[in-house]
């Protein structure tokens, strides 16, 4: 800057006076929303798990459900079968009759 004569000189420093002034002019009310943005944004609790302690969790949940699925299907699974209504002694799979083939059509 000091080797440009003084007509240039005067003409970049206004130049650069006249940018960042509009910059800040710019950037201040900007920065008042951001503020305020920030004030009505609802306070979350920082988690203690990482990502991978909850997903190992989760899949600790589902294997726990399945395997007492399994457990439960076993134990009801018999083979019995339901015809005509009554409930039979033991087993889950049932047989539902048409109403037309009851009245024998």
């Amino acid at each position: 800057m000091n080797e440009l004569p003084d007509t240039i000189r005067t003409i970049v420093e206004s130049a650069y006076g006249l940018g960042i002034a509009d910059a800040f002019m710019i950037a201040v009310p900007l920065a008042i929303l951001g503020v305020i943005a920030i004030a009505f944004i609802k306070n979350k609790p920082l988690s203690t798990k990482t990502a991978a302690e909850e997903l190992r969790e989760q899949a600790e949940e589902s294997v726990i459900e399945i395997a007492e699925a399994e457990v439960a299907a076993s134990l009801n699974t018999t083979g019995a079968i339901r015809i005509d209504g009554t409930q039979p002694s033991t087993g889950s799979v049932s047989v539902i009759e048409r109403e037309d083939q009851e009245r024998g059509r």
